[in-house]
C-alpha cells in the first residue's frame, strides 16, 4: 500500500480524534494530549510516524511494528442495578492506529450495509466526505432518527405487534474470528488490512477471540460490520425492522408472527455466537398507540396515576421516578418546575430519617431525598450524605454531579464538611475503580482552597488500585501544583505507567524552568519511544 494514502488516513483518523476524543465513556477526561496534537509540528511527527509503522507492519504482516500498549479495562455501571460494562482504556497513539486501520476498509464496509435510503439502520453510517475536519459518520443517522423511524412503522395499520430487543454483551461477546470473516467477504476488502485489524484485536484481548474495545469510533465501525449478516437475513425474510447499534425493534401484524420472527432472530444470532438479553425483550400491542393522534414517544413514556387512594408523597415519589424501573441514574437531571412545585412540602427531616434507620436503601426514596434537596436549594442535608451513601454507594456519581452542577449555589462550608466526611469514610474502605474515579473528582480544586488532600491520594496510592486513577487525580492537580510539589511528583516518574508519565511531565514543563528540566529529559530521552514524550522534550529546546 502506497505511504501516502496511509498518510492521507492516519490525517483522517488524528482529525476525528482531535475534534471527537478517544472515547465517549464519562469515566475518561479528554486526554490533554489532543491538544498537542493541535500544534503543526507535533501533529505532522506523529502523523509521519504512525504513517510509517503502520507501512511496515502492512507490508511485513507483523503488527509489531505498530508498537502497541497492552489496553486496561474500567468497570463502568449502566443503569441497571450492579451491571456494568467493560470499557477500554485505549492509549491515543494506539487508538489513531487503530481507527486508521478501520478507516481505510470503512468504505467496503458501509457499502456492504443495507443502503440509507431503505430507513433500516440508522447507527454510524459511514460519510467520508468530510473527514478531513474530523466527521466520519453521516449526520442524518442517529438516535433520533431511529426513534423516528419507529414512531412512522408503528403508525402503519399492518403493524399490530412490536418486539423491542437487544443484544446482550454485544460489544464483549463479539467473537473476532467471525468478524474478521466478516470483513474478508466483504468485496473489495483488503486482507492485509483485515489481517492486522484482527491482530490487534487478538492481542488486545490477550488471544481471547472475544470483544471489541468499547468507546472507540473505529469498534462502532467494526461493530456495524459484524451485523451485515443478520440484518441481511432479517431483510431476505421480509421481517419489518429498525436498529440502532445491538437495539432492535421488529413489526409483525399479529403475536404469533412475532413469536416466529423472534425465534429466527434469536437462532441466526446463536450461529454467530450473539444472544438476546431476555430481560429487556417485549412484545407490545401497538395497535392503539395513535388512536386520536397521541404520540407514540409520549404515549411510551407517559406516567398515568390510576390509584386514587395513594397518599401526597406517594403520588410525588411515582411522579419524579417515572421511567426509573430500578435504574441507577449517574447523572442528575434538571428537575422541571412542575417537579420543583411538587417537592416543596417534602419533609427532607422526615427523608433523612426514613433513610437512616433502614439497613438497607430503596433507590426511589434515595433518589426522592436528593431532587427535594436541590429543589428546596437546601443544600446543607448533603453534609449527611456519606453515612446515606454506605448504604447504597452505587449513587455515589450521582451525587457527586449534583455537587458539581450546583456547586456555585452551595456553601463552601457545606462543600468542605462534604469532602471531609467522604474523605473519612473513603480511606477507611475499598472501593472499586470507577467509584475512587467519581470521588477524587468531589475535590478539584475549584471546589476547595488547598489541594492537599488530592497530592494525599496520590502519595498513598497503590499499583493494584485501577488503570486509571493515577491519571485521573493528576488531572486534578495540574495547573495548581507549586515548585516543590512538581518536584515531589517528578520522584514518581519511574514507578507511574506511561499515562501518568506524560502528565508528569506537562506539570515539569509548566512549572519547572528549563534548564532544570534538560538533564531529565536527556535521561529518559535515551529509552523512550512515546512519540507525546519524545514531542514534548522539544517544547523545551
Amino acid at each position: 500500500m502506497d505511504i501516502k494514502k496511509i498518510k492521507l488516513f492516519v490525517e483522517r483518523a488524528v482529525a476525528n480524534i482531535s475534534r471527537f476524543g478517544t472515547t465517549d465513556v464519562d469515566v475518561f477526561n479528554r486526554p490533554f494530549e489532543i491538544g498537542l496534537l493541535k500544534n503543526n509540528q507535533t501533529k505532522n511527527d506523529i502523523v509521519t510516524k504512525i504513517s510509517e509503522r503502520i507501512k511496515l507492519a502492512y507490508d511485513q504482516q507483523n503488527i509489531e511494528f505498530l508498537e502497541l500498549k497492552p489496553i486496561s479495562h474500567v468497570l463502568v455501571p449502566k443503569k441497571d442495578f450492579f451491571d456494568f460494562r467493560k470499557c477500554a482504556l485505549v492509549d491515543i497513539i494506539d487508538e489513531i492506529i487503530f481507527l486508521t486501520l478501520v478507516l481505510l476498509v470503512a468504505k467496503e464496509i458501509e457499502k456492504s450495509r443495507i443502503n440509507k435510503r431503505e430507513n433500516i439502520l440508522f447507527s454510524y453510517r459511514v460519510n467520508l466526505d468530510k473527514a478531513e475536519d474530523g466527521y466520519i459518520f453521516d449526520p442524518k443517522y442517529n438516535f433520533t432518527e431511529f426513534r423516528n423511524a419507529v414512531r412512522k412503522k408503528s403508525k402503519l395499520k399492518e403493524n399490530n405487534i412490536m418486539i423491542s430487543c437487544d443484544i446482550s454483551n454485544f460489544y464483549d461477546r463479539l467473537n473476532l474470528h467471525r468478524l474478521e470473516n466478516n470483513l474478508l467477504s466483504i468485496k473489495s476488502t483488503d486482507g492485509k488490512i483485515v489481517k492486522l485489524i484482527n491482530d490487534i484485536l487478538l492481542f488486545w484481548s490477550e488471544r481471547d477471540s472475544y470483544g471489541l474495545p468499547v468507546g472507540s469510533n473505529a469498534s462502532r465501525i467494526l461493530a456495524e460490520a459484524a451485523l451485515i449478516e443478520v440484518d441481511e437475513f432479517l431483510k431476505n425474510q421480509r421481517i419489518k425492522f429498525c436498529r440502532f447499534v445491538d437495539d432492535y425493534r421488529i413489526f409483525t401484524a399479529d403475536a404469533s408472527d412475532a413469536h416466529r420472527v423472534l425465534s429466527l432472530l434469536v437462532e441466526k444470532l446463536s450461529k454467530t455466537g450473539l444472544f438476546l438479553n431476555l430481560n429487556k425483550t417485549k412484545i407490545e400491542d401497538i395497535s392503539m398507540l395513535f388512536e386520536d393522534s397521541v404520540e407514540f414517544s409520549a404515549k411510551k413514556t407517559e406516567f398515568t396515576n390510576t390509584d386514587e387512594n395513594k397518599t401526597i408523597d406517594e403520588k410525588i415519589t411515582s411522579e419524579i421516578i417515572r421511567g426509573y424501573s430500578g435504574l441507577i441514574p449517574l447523572k442528575f437531571r434538571k428537575l422541571t418546575q412542575k417537579t420543583i412545585d411538587g417537592l416543596q412540602n417534602q419533609n427532607i427531616d422526615d427523608i433523612k430519617a426514613k433513610l437512616a434507620r433502614g439497613t438497607t436503601i430503596e433507590a426511589d426514596l434515595l433518589l426522592l431525598f436528593f431532587k427535594s434537596v436541590v429543589a428546596q436549594n437546601s443544600y446543607q442535608h448533603l453534609e449527611d450524605a456519606s453515612t446515606i451513601l454506605q448504604k447504597f454507594p452505587q449513587f455515589i456519581p450521582y451525587f457527586i454531579d449534583i455537587i458539581n452542577k450546583y456547586k456555585e449555589s452551595i456553601e463552601k462550608n457545606t462543600i468542605e464538611k462534604i469532602q471531609i466526611n467522604i474523605f473519612d469514610w473513603f480511606k477507611n474502605n475499598g472501593f472499586t475503580e470507577y467509584l475512587f474515579i467519581y470521588i477524587i473528582r468531589l475535590y478539584d480544586p475549584s471546589n476547595l482552597t488547598e489541594k492537599s488532600i488530592l497530592l494525599d491520594f496520590f502519595r498513598g496510592l497503590k499499583r493494584n488500585v485501577g488503570n486509571y486513577i493515577g491519571r485521573a487525580i493528576l488531572e486534578l492537580i495540574d495547573g495548581n501544583l507549586s515548585r516543590s510539589e512538581a518536584l515531589e511528583i517528578r520522584e514518581y516518574y519511574k514507578r507511574s505507567d506511561l499515562l501518568e508519565k506524560r502528565l508528569i511531565i506537562k506539570i515539569m514543563i509548566e512549572v519547572l524552568p528549563k534548564e532544570e528540566l534538560k538533564p531529565f529529559f536527556k535521561n529518559i530521552l535515551m529509552t523512550e519511544r512515546d512519540l507525546f514524550i519524545i514531542n514534548l522534550n522539544k517544547t523545551i529546546r
